[in-house]
């Protein structure tokens, strides 16, 4: 199979016996964990076949009174699994595509505004070229040809460099993102969208100062007198405007992505995961005396000294339930069933985990009938409508098929990330379970891992050894939102850095321009000082327009993002203060080279020829 299929399989077997087994004939659950491909006629309308889906659920499905919930069956052309390889966030891998291409494209522009800043800088550097050459009969058009081929060969020099460096920075790029992209030069997609990008780089990026550097008067160029612009918002000032509040933007973002992530990350989760170790149990051991087998494993480990507790369940936190299913309190109607998790658990697991009891008790395995008992905790109470703490424990709930009293309720915990809400959720005892094993650590790791691996494949020969750390998988919950915020931080990074270049450039060009100015008011008694003030002032004007621009847009979009969150941070005046007062440093930092320069000239030197 090709490496970037979503199909990935060792074995494959029938599915017409597995769905004839005991475990799949429970009419009390919903087997939906399955992906259905069907090949459709060529002729077929595809919204039409989608119309009869509802019609067919209830043919074969019924209502779904049990569970008090509405079934539906989508369609989604396989090429689009790519982009939506999960039918409930259908939209989320591709708006991140979308967002990534549109920074990109932001950064094209920047890279462009900054040749264009650049090149309109070194005007009056080339501004006698254009009025000998014009003085020689050179025509306008052949001027603005010139500069535009000036422009293609900068833009294809930039193209070359430009693969070469994201070819070799890739794998750095694979290892943020977690992925194995890889460059295939063969596809001709590639190659017409360098050319695409490269033609109208070219032209973009070539046109405005052809345009202005052509336009220049031959007697004035000679003389060394240049025009100046009358207006106090040139073109100019215009992009290096767009070049802050894009940067701005981005900074504000990095910095909102990381204090999400470090909220959900620091939050109480209400149970312990730290040195907690688990081991995925045996998959190709024979049946008939697994629990046996796993009792015998579980009290061997209990004799290792840096081993402080060992419980077994069928599913483990930051992992999905065991099953959801329709719940209801007994006495209530099959209609008025609610959705709920059922985790199957054995009898040490809650003191393991240190999941806080807040009223009841938990299972004692010495009590047979505790295993006829469940325990919920405060949401499931709240949805079932199970009362208050006194009247719960009188209550019982009915769920697959049987009816089961309610033991203890346990504080809401978040078994899975921040990213999620809190859910119904029922725990149900059982001796022992061969799918997963948790063990609290206390000594040194590396030495029971070691112990803990030679009692496993002693009691299992065969079988594959594997274990991470608790910590680490809760922790990886919030991998995507991390690689996001590390994308952010290095377009941020680099916008920054594309920007300063623009700065630098308009800085230059200002200078430029006013350098006499600036050698007469040194020769009246201006201060270096004040004439630092004054050249770094007029870039504060455009820094105030930018912000102004880039704050509410960046409100807005990163809005948008938090209210994907059911657990977020709110907006704080730090926020946008912090990432504006950092641009400002960078930008003053970036100016304070040539304004210094020219505030510590010789005044003699620009005023000896007037």
């Amino acid at each position: 199979m090709p490496a970037n299929t979503h199909f990935t399989f060792d074995l494959l077997m029938p599915l017409h016996n597995v769905l004839h087994s005991e475990f799949y004939k429970n009419q009390n659950a919903r087997w939906d964990n399955f992906h259905t491909y069907i090949e459709i006629r060529e002729q077929s309308n595809l919204s039409q076949l989608e119309g009869k889906l509802s019609a067919f659920i209830k043919k074969y499905r019924g209502d779904d009174k049990a569970i008090n919930a509405k079934s539906e069956l989508q369609f989604q052309p396989l090429l689009d699994i790519h982009y939506s390889p999960n039918l409930q966030n259908q939209d989320t891998h591709r708006t991140k595509i979308y967002f990534f291409v549109t920074v990109a494209i932001f950064i094209l522009i920047i890279a462009w505004i900054n040749y264009i800043n650049l090149a309109t800088a070194r005007a009056m550097e080339r501004a006698r070229e254009v009025g000998v050459k014009k003085a020689l009969g050179v025509l306008r058009t052949q001027l603005i040809s010139q500069f535009i081929f000036e422009s293609v060969l900068m833009n294809f020099i930039s193209v070359l460099l430009s693969v070469a460096i994201a070819w070799l920075t890739l794998p750095l790029l694979n290892s943020i993102v977690g992925q194995s992209f890889r460059f295939d030069f063969s596809q001709s997609q590639f190659w017409i969208l360098i050319g695409v990008l490269f033609f109208v780089g070219s032209i973009a990026a070539g046109f405005y100062p052809a345009f202005v550097l052509s336009s220049f008067k031959t007697t004035e160029v000679i003389k060394g007198k240049m025009v100046k612009s009358t207006s106090g918002f040139s073109l100019r000032n215009g992009l290096v405007v767009f070049q802050f509040a894009s940067s701005l933007i981005l900074i504000i973002g990095t910095f909102v992505v990381y204090h999400q992530v470090t909220f959900m990350q620091s939050q109480e989760k209400s149970f312990n995961t730290k040195q907690v170790l688990i081991i995925k149990g045996p998959e190709v051991a024979e049946r008939t005396d697994l629990d046996k087998r796993m009792i015998t494993l579980k009290n061997e480990l209990l004799q290792i000294s840096s081993i402080e507790k060992v419980a077994t369940s069928f599913n483990v936190p930051a992992r999905d339930p065991s099953i959801s299913t329709g719940i209801r309190k007994l006495g209530q109607q099959l209609e008025e069933n609610r959705v709920g998790n059922i985790y199957w658990v054995d009898t040490d697991f809650m003191d393991l985990y240190q999941i806080p009891l807040l009223t009841g008790r938990f299972w004692d395995e010495q009590v047979i009938s505790d295993l006829k008992k469940v325990i919920v905790n405060e949401e499931a109470v709240k949805v079932f409508q199970l009362g208050n703490e006194k009247e719960v424990l009188n209550e019982k709930i009915v769920m697959l098929g049987d009816t089961f009293a309610i033991l203890g309720v346990v504080k809401n915990h978040h078994w899975q990330s921040l990213k999620k809400m809190y859910e119904p959720m029922i725990f149900r005892a059982e001796p022992v379970s061969a799918s997963n094993i948790s063990i609290q650590l206390n000594g040194n790791t590396q030495e029971a891992i070691a112990q803990i691996k030679k009692s496993y494949l002693n009691s299992f020969p065969g079988e594959t050894f594997s274990y991470y750390f608790m910590d680490d998988s809760y922790n990886k919950q919030y991998e995507s939102e991390q690689q996001f915020g590390k994308l952010f931080g290095a377009f941020s990074i680099l916008v920054i850095l594309i920007g300063c270049l623009g700065l630098w450039g308009l800085a230059s060009f200002a200078t430029l321009h006013r350098l006499k100015e600036i050698s007469i008011r040194k020769v009246l008694g201006a201060s270096v000082r004040s004439i630092l003030i004054l050249l770094s002032s007029q870039f504060l004007k455009p820094l105030l327009i930018g912000s102004l621009i880039a704050i509410p847009l960046a409100w807005w979009e990163l809005s948008q993002w938090l209210n994907g969150f059911p657990y977020r941070i709110h907006f704080s005046i730090e926020h946008f203060v912090v990432p504006l007062l950092l641009l400002l440093v960078i930008a003053l930092l970036t100016i304070s080279f040539q304004t210094t320069k020219a505030a510590t000239s010789n005044p003699v030197d620009s005023l000896k020829n007037e």
